[in-house]
């Protein structure tokens, strides 16, 4: 039997305990809301979700997205003490918040963050979404997004959930990873942004510093002392480190920074008109579209830039695969690409963040002609006299450890 739809899905939980009225009795809700469900004249909430996914043994992502089995190892229960408790930070927060939602997009966003917490639970996550800090700063995130695009969300996290290694591309989780990526950016140019980048300020810290002179020690070692060097820093920010580079190697030849946010350009096309890089160094650009020709570059920076994306091996085209496989088709044979991102397995939910260990990192770069020479786990600490790290941010940071990699593009 075809389960493509929800009904298809609800029928089959009918059957499964007995029919429609045992099922109704079983998950505590009325026969002509069922009915109504079966016919697709109306959608569940969450709560009805849950309960009926309880009621019938089957795995809520499966029910809610046809994704995965029916039953398993992703079964969970519905968890009312939680979900009373983010509603009333919710509202606490709303109360700071410089915006408002619709009644549509209420009811989308607050199961959008059930199952974030949900999620965190589970992954044994320390973001706490009944913090107050947290809940403001995705409201910051989702602030303007349409109640449909929030049920996207769900939908596309109920997917990736469920994904298996052999797994296809959906179009929900391809229209998924578009969100995402927006919601990144929109996350940057908002205040959360503003508060990042006050933060961080123009000058790197000792951690950056030496992770430069890392890269470029490299660099050298690879294409030799007197190669023209041409870098492109993908995911730039606000432009400190190549501020960096050109004050302290005066043998590149060429650099280009680029970004998706707004806000981060602005900021560093202030280092052009302040003279401490080229002008026209900086571009606003989508990454998965680097207008750039083939092999324009010898060496590529990419930091806590993949983790925005969703990874999910043996899928070509999708999420982060495709930005790597778009970095690599600029890069020359023989070139340098420099990642570094949080360390450790599986993903955050929202604000997004994929994790990569050393097995993650390997497939990630094989398939693109792409060799590591060099894997590293680096502990992320102060090393200043005020103790002070750019990873503070609107939220806690993700991450105490990075997982650092040192690529070569096959000649």
């Amino acid at each position: 039997m075809s389960h493509r739809t929800f009904a298809d899905r609800l029928s089959y939980c009918a059957a499964k305990v007995g029919g429609k009225k045992a099922l109704a009795e079983k998950a505590a809700v009325s026969e002509s809301h069922l009915f109504r469900y079966l016919r697709d004249e109306a959608t569940p909430t969450l709560t009805k979700m849950e309960d009926i996914a309880a009621a019938a043994e089957v795995n809520l992502g499966w029910l809610t997205s046809g994704a995965g089995e029916a039953e398993g190892a992703h079964h969970r229960t519905y968890d009312p003490e939680l979900y009373e408790r983010l509603i009333v930070t919710f509202e606490r927060t709303l109360q700071e918040f410089q915006g408002s939602f619709t009644p549509e997009q209420k009811g989308a966003l607050l199961p959008l963050i059930y199952q974030a917490a949900r999620h965190e639970q589970d992954h044994n996550g320390s973001r706490d979404y009944t913090d107050k800090i947290i809940m403001l700063a995705l409201l910051y995130t989702l602030h303007g997004q349409e109640a449909e695009s929030l049920k996207l969300l769900r939908r596309g996290f109920d997917e990736l959930a469920a994904i298996g290694l052999e797994a296809q591309v959906t179009d929900t989780l391809l229209l998924f990873c578009r969100k995402i990526n927006r919601l990144g950016k929109h996350y940057y140019d908002a205040k959360t942004g503003e508060m990042y980048y006050e933060r961080v300020g123009g000058v790197l810290n000792a951690y950056h510093c030496q992770l430069v002179q890392d890269l470029m020690k490299f660099t050298f070692d690879q294409v030799g002392q007197n190669a023209e060097l041409k870098i492109l820093d993908v995911g730039c920010g606000n432009g400190r480190h190549l501020k960096y580079l050109a004050e302290h190697y005066p043998q590149i030849a060429y650099m280009q920074g680029v970004d998706y946010s707004d806000l981060a350009i602005k900021l560093a096309q202030k280092q052009e008109k302040a003279g401490r890089v080229p002008l026209n160094t900086f571009q606003q650009v989508d990454a998965f579209q680097l207008p750039y020709p083939d092999a324009s570059f010898n060496v590529i920076m990419c930091r806590s830039m993949l983790h925005c994306f969703p990874f999910v091996p043996n899928i070509k085209e999708f999420g982060a695969t495709a930005l790597v496989a778009e970095m690599a088709r600029v890069l020359a044979p023989g070139g340098v690409m420099y990642l570094e991102e949080p360390y450790g397995q599986g993903y955050r939910h929202l604000h997004f963040i994929q994790m990569y260990d050393e097995q993650a990192m390997q497939n990630l770069a094989l398939p693109h002609n792409l060799h590591i020479h060099r894997l590293e786990k680096k502990n992320i600490v102060p090393e200043d006299a005020n103790g002070s790290t750019e990873y503070v941010d609107s939220i806690p940071k993700p991450h105490d450890v990075s997982m650092r990699a040192w690529l070569v593009k096959a000649g």
